[in-house]
């Protein structure tokens, strides 16, 4: 009698626990996605929409053989999206090779993925491509991006 109950709460509960991580991708899938959407629109409110107050933005980006390191808030990442978009308006961005990877208590996300960014300046193609790595959490029944960062390989 009591392995049945067992079982049967075993059958009950395990397909609940895998909906709900199923769900939990989809929904940092959908904050991804936005993202870039944002980025593909230039819409900088957009990009930074899921951002918390807080968030920590770290971008490296390459200069010749030095290595640029720029810690930015939320509102100065927002201004240099829009002077950049607004300089550079045949930016564009696609992702790939995203993974996604949840923390054992499944309150942490972590997302890594490839940037690769072509654009013109003064008439002068370039191109970037970059690591992403973006950690997500759960703040208030909300996803919300509480780490931003990039760094420029090529």
């Amino acid at each position: 009698m009591i392995s049945r109950f067992l079982i049967a709460t075993f059958c009950l509960v395990l397909p609940l626990s895998i909906f709900s991580a199923e769900l939990s991708s989809v929904k940092v899938d959908k904050v991804i996605r936005d993202m870039s959407r944002a980025f593909s629109n230039k819409d900088a409110a957009n990009a930074v929409r899921d951002m918390a107050p807080g968030v920590t933005i770290l971008l490296r980006a390459k200069s010749g053989s030095k290595i640029i390191l720029k810690k930015l808030n939320l509102s100065e990442y927002k201004q240099m999206l829009e002077l950049n978009w607004k300089i550079m308006p045949k930016y564009r961005a696609k992702r790939s090779n995203t993974k996604i990877s949840f923390s054992k208590d499944e309150k942490k996300v972590v997302v890594t993925s490839r940037l690769n960014e072509n654009t013109e300046f003064q008439g002068k193609p370039l191109t970037a491509i970059s690591r992403e790595r973006i950690t997500i959490k759960l703040i208030e029944g909300k996803l919300a991006i509480t780490s931003y960062e990039a760094s420029q390989i090529k």
